[in-house]
């Protein structure tokens, strides 16, 4: 957050890389429990299994899908930036 702070007191933007980490944060633990994963995103999956378990039970609680609550912080910040949204919102930069 202290980033985000600076960048926008400088008039700076931010634009968020990978945001969904290559589908990591979209759901999925979801998809490698039903087989319907890839072999390289089971392989992507096994080191941090258990962060990802946490991450999409907090999403269920929440009522939320987990690309959603990915996304929901960049897409608030107004000086961060999601490849193809800058049509969606203005920036203050």
């Amino acid at each position: 957050m202290e980033l985000v702070r600076t960048l926008r007191s400088l008039g700076i933007g931010l634009i968020a890389y990978n945001p969904l980490h290559a589908g990591l944060l979209a759901g999925a633990l979801e998809a490698v429990e039903t087989d319907a994963a890839s072999s390289d995103l089971q392989q992507r999956v096994q080191p941090i299994r258990s962060q990802l378990a946490a991450y999409e039970a907090l999403c269920r609680e929440t009522g939320a899908e987990p690309a959603h609550v990915t996304l929901a912080w960049p897409l608030r910040e107004t000086s961060c930036r999601l490849p193809s949204s800058e049509r969606a919102r203005s920036s203050s930069c």
